[in-house]
């Protein structure tokens, strides 16, 4: 007789625990809102041109989206700055001169996701094997990120919180790292919040 499999989930962390966007995620970030503010002087620089030029709709025009670009660039800056903690009481998302918090009572479920990074992921005879062997495969967690660290760097996670009432939720995308989705895993199961998958 077999013995009883040791049940897969993700580990619990010590709390407190404060989680941040990574070294390479904020770098992408920083370089998108370079890109974004360079964008923003030149559409603003064409709209002051086109003002000048008696093409008032078309500096307009233009000036709106140098103003969407700067737009885009703050929150880049934004989010790249931002971090999450996890303690006794809940959830606190710190961002540049601000910090929001939501207790683990008001939270009423979280939904996880794992996309896929690239199309051709899964293919070749890794990717074959896998598939061959997911048809003998009763329990579809052995084949999870969540509970599976093999293949994990092929997935961007994501997560959505869905607060008690009409309050707003949060909503978590891959630049925080498998870390912390793994713990927002483990604890939202040990203080029995219901967790979907997406």
């Amino acid at each position: 007789m077999d013995p009883p499999l040791k049940p897969l989930a993700p580990r619990r962390k010590e709390l407190p625990c404060e989680f941040a966007p990574s070294k390479t995620a904020r770098a992408a970030a920083f370089r998108a809102a370079a890109v974004g503010v360079g964008l923003a002087a030149l559409f603003l620089f064409i709209a002051y041109s086109g003002f000048h030029d008696d093409q008032f709709g078309t500096g307009l025009g233009i000036g709106a989206l140098g103003l969407v670009c700067l737009a885009g660039a703050w929150f880049m800056v934004d989010s790249a700055r931002m971090s999450v903690l996890l303690d006794d009481d809940g959830i606190v998302v710190r961002r540049p001169g601000r910090a929001r918090r939501v207790a683990w009572t008001d939270v009423a479920s979280i939904a996880f996701g794992a996309q896929r990074k690239r199309e051709h992921a899964g293919m070749g005879v890794r990717g074959a094997i896998v598939r061959a062997m997911s048809e003998y495969i009763d329990d579809p967690r052995l084949t999870d990120p969540y509970f599976v660290g093999r293949g994990r760097s092929d997935y961007e996670p994501s997560a959505t919180v869905k607060l008690e009432g009409p309050g707003r939720g949060l909503q978590f995308t891959e630049t925080l790292g498998w870390a912390f989705f793994l713990a927002l895993y483990a604890e939202s199961e040990a203080r029995r919040i219901p967790i979907h998958r997406v």
